[in-house]
């Protein structure tokens, strides 16, 4: 029965783009997703459905949040398969950014999706320090991956379901003196867990910096610390989605309308 719900879910939220999904998913291939005037590819995994409920509408509510003078480079942090890229790049083209995703399952998606953008992919985690650490991932959601073990395993509830590689690691400030950046606009990031202490390595990078985008999950044990560092360098903030146990908030040095 719940089968039955996602699929009119699907139609509802989709209309007639649902049935091209539809079929996508019953012959087990990667689902194509029109999104404004673009097309968009989703791997195919356990969540793929819920995503596609989900992540689309809240990632659009994300990208409309930005003010329209948005100047400075984007940094995508925990980019997935891009589709918070993809939108950002449809709004802001004349904006270069940088998507980082470490995941080699979720890299052939990421390449067709910016193909044609202003982003550039990066195949690095965003830590703290430069080097390298390890990287848990689902064996049976590809989107489901961290820094962070214990954060792979809550979704997952089953330890034999966890796997792991090695990952180079890249720290924001040793990103922006590579890349020589002077400004950046936005800096977002989705890493499950791993947001303050990529901020912790970012001292140089925050001063350049216009905007933060993060996902506060409040069951996180560092929330109330990540909250405190970053309101202190961004006082102002907004809350754009509620989600479970926290909220997607964008954070700004200057004052938001």
């Amino acid at each position: 029965m719940n089968r039955v719900i996602q699929f009119l879910s699907l139609i509802k939220t989709f209309r007639f783009g649902a049935f091209p999904i539809l079929f996508s998913i019953v012959v087990r291939k990667p689902v194509k997703v029109k999104v404004g005037a673009h097309w968009f590819l989703q791997n195919l995994d356990e969540s793929t459905v819920y995503h596609l409920l989900n992540s689309y509408s809240k990632l659009e509510k994300l990208v409309a949040a930005l003010p329209v003078n948005t100047k400075g480079i984007l940094i995508d942090g925990g980019a997935n398969n891009g589709l918070f890229s993809f939108l950002f790049s449809q709004r802001f083209p004349e904006i270069k950014g940088y998507a980082f995703e470490p995941s080699p399952v979720l890299l052939p998606f990421l390449q067709k999706n910016l193909l044609n953008g202003s982003v550039k992919i990066r195949t690095e985690a965003l830590a703290e320090k430069d080097g390298e650490l390890t990287f848990y991932f689902s064996r049976n959601a590809d989107q489901i991956g961290s820094l962070h073990r214990e954060n792979v395993e809550e979704f997952e509830k089953k330890a034999d379901r966890v796997d792991s590689y090695q990952v180079n690691t890249k720290s924001l400030d040793s990103f922006i003196a590579e890349e020589d950046v002077q400004r950046i606009g936005i800096i977002k990031l989705d890493v499950q867990g791993a947001e303050l202490s990529i901020l912790k390595g970012a001292s140089r990078a925050l001063e350049i910096t216009d905007l933060l985008l993060i996902e506060v999950m409040l069951i996180e044990p560092t929330a109330f610390e990540l909250l405190d560092f970053v309101r202190k360098r961004f006082p102002h903030y907004k809350v754009i989605n509620s989600v479970s146990y926290g909220a997607d908030i964008l954070f700004s040095k200057e004052p938001l309308t």
